[in-house]
């Protein structure tokens, strides 16, 4: 193991996250976003795949998984839908 490598005390490891209601569009693309990759994984867990993207972006910005994740506060983004809305003709 390399020296600079850390690990999470107790204490940090089982602290609980609280995850701000108001994302900027900056801070949501930033944490928030998955790669074709990741889209990929996801798809595989369809019938839990919006906890499993949260958890992907939480372990890469928080480090850990989230314990507790309420849905009825989830923001979701789908860029494709955007793309479809603008392309419709009135």
């Amino acid at each position: 193991m390399a020296d600079k490598e850390k690990f999470l005390s107790n204490r940090q490891r089982y602290q609980p996250i609280s995850l701000s209601q108001a994302f900027s569009d900056e801070e949501m693309v930033r944490d928030w976003t998955l790669s074709e990759t990741d889209l990929a994984e996801v798809g595989r867990y369809r019938k839990n795949s919006l906890f499993v993207a949260i958890q992907l972006c939480a372990v890469r910005l928080y480090g850990r998984f989230l314990s507790n994740v309420v849905y009825d506060s989830i923001k979701v983004h789908h860029p494709a839908e955007e793309t479809a809305d603008k392309n419709v003709t009135t």
